[in-house]
């Protein structure tokens, strides 16, 4: 099996039978598959542009689980060179892409309710992984440091072969412990969000 049959959905051919009958003429005949998948079937690679419409074909279907996982991760920048941390400074996000799949999926792109997210789109290779091609900065504003903290969530979506769409919500590779004394939990907007990935801003009251 190549990765383009699985891209695929399938694979699906036929055999060719010869031989001769006692004067020597030769007799063919095509093959059929004993036990045919109904046309039916959600695994039936019909949908494929390149199935060759072949009812007599044998079909091996390869079930496609189009899956990928992102995570977003933050990285503070004193802006001003002044030692602290206040409004103005920066945060810069990275974002790795991963294939975990078993079809390439393709067009995938980053979007972020919170920042501009610059790079894309790309194509993945199941096991493929993209850590360098996405990234964004954010400007750290007052209300944040009021907050004690920023979070969010970013999603990449992509295609499968067949152009359904592939989403996942990112998570933060290193979380920050909601035990943490600069985790901002308390803090009344604070969605609630697990996967959230979160920059505590320390505050000096």
């Amino acid at each position: 099996i190549t990765q383009a049959d699985m891209d695929r959905g399938g694979v699906y051919n036929l055999a060719t039978a010869k031989g001769e009958d006692p004067r020597g003429k030769e007799v063919p005949v095509t093959s059929k598959d004993p036990n045919p998948l109904d046309p039916s079937d959600p695994d039936y690679p019909a949908e494929d542009p390149d199935y060759p419409g072949c009812t007599d074909c044998t079909v091996t279907p390869l079930v496609k689980d189009a899956k990928l996982e992102l995570d977003k991760s933050s990285k503070y920048v004193d802006a001003n060179g002044d030692g602290k941390v206040n409004a103005g400074d920066k945060i810069e996000y990275s974002f790795e892409v991963r294939n975990v799949g078993n079809v390439t999926i393709s067009n995938i792109a980053i979007t972020d309710d919170q920042v501009t997210v610059s790079g894309g789109p790309i194509d993945l290779a199941p096991g493929e992984k993209d850590a360098t091609t996405f990234t964004a900065v954010y400007t750290i504003t007052q209300a944040d440091m009021d907050r004690g903290g920023v979070y969010n969530l970013a999603t990449a979506k992509g295609e499968d072969p067949r152009g359904k769409e592939v989403p996942v919500t990112s998570k933060d590779p290193n979380p920050l412990d909601p035990s943490d004394p600069d985790y901002p939990a308390e803090d009344p907007d604070y969605p609630g969000c697990t996967d959230c990935t979160v920059t505590p801003l320390v505050k000096d009251a």
